[in-house]
């Protein structure tokens, strides 16, 4: 049937937490408050001017410093941080490091994704089989899993694989609520799709462009078709959904609704994914999102 309900533009608005908080942003960079230390870090989408000043960016006790030849290095006042610590979001823990590349191993402006997910895998009967593609340290899939869904984590990098672990270790969820897989997304659907495996519900956040472990080459505006596809071919036709985000650079909204059948959905969902400031109404633009639903949303969603 064609799809009853469509929103032009929806807002997934990630807001600020006990141990996080966004301070400001502006000229390339963002501040940032995480789990008590002041960070000062890059942030391409920042292009406006600051509205903080100067004494309150000197205040960072790190800032990532990005080398021209990708990654880079973080430079520390004072003492540096733990190796590892951790961090409670609505109950859930998960572990924090600082990487060379200026990650945490936690995007935090995803939050309100992660709540949408969580909501809507608690509005389906019995236990939903999810699919976590390029999953990264598994706060969605931890979400997913505490809702009542049985997740498979899915990612290329063992590193990310391993810390997705360590984090789920700390939540007490049932030891099968979660499968931690490595490997390629694409080869993983294939032997879905030849197998006849369905699932209730994929989430997919996959990379502008990267490298596999084995040297793959992936370029989002060429494979995310061909992606797409084969999760359609996996996805159960009832009671079941697909999210996909977006984080590279010219990639529009719409082009991300025209990707999916509109004739499969009930509903159809494009829109911003943002993450608020503390102390002013600006929104961090953090890429964009699909939502192709079975489902009408309910009035919680």
């Amino acid at each position: 049937m064609p799809p009853t309900h469509t929103e032009p533009l929806g807002r997934l608005v990630a807001q600020n937490f006990e141990a996080y908080e966004l301070l400001d942003s502006g000229g390339g960079r963002k501040l940032e408050r995480l789990c008590g230390r002041v960070l000062d870090r890059s942030c391409a989408q920042a292009i406006w001017p600051r509205s903080l000043p100067a004494a309150a960016w000197q205040k960072a006790r790190s800032r990532h410093i990005r080398s021209k030849k990708g990654g880079g290095h973080w430079k520390h006042v004072g003492a540096p941080p733990p190796k590892s610590q951790q961090l409670t979001w609505q109950g859930l823990r998960f572990e924090v490091r600082f990487t060379d590349f200026g990650h945490v191993g936690l995007f935090l402006e995803q939050s309100a994704v992660w709540s949408w997910l969580e909501r809507r895998v608690a509005r389906q009967p019995g236990r939903p089989r999810i699919l976590n593609l390029f999953a990264y340290t598994g706060a969605a899939s931890l979400a997913m899993a505490r809702a009542g869904a049985h997740v498979t984590h899915l990612d290329a990098m063992k590193g990310v694989v391993r810390w997705a672990r360590a984090s789920f270790g700390l939540n007490g969820l049932p030891e099968n609520s979660v499968a931690f897989m490595v490997e390629d997304a694409r080869k993983y659907l294939k032997k879905c799709r030849k197998r006849g495996t369905r699932f209730d519900g994929l989430l997919l956040d996959p990379p502008s462009w990267g490298h596999g472990p084995k040297g793959d080459v992936w370029s989002f505006e060429e494979e995310v078709a061909a992606l797409v596809d084969d999760c359609l071919a996996v996805l159960a036709p009832e009671g079941s959904f697909l999210f996909l985000t977006c984080h590279t650079p010219g990639v529009q909204a719409e082009a991300l609704r025209n990707l999916v059948p509109r004739d499969r959905f009930a509903h159809l969902e494009v829109g911003d994914v943002l993450l608020e400031h503390r102390d002013d109404p600006r929104l961090l633009p953090a890429g964009i999102y699909l939502c192709a639903d079975t489902e009408q949303p309910s009035e919680e969603s």
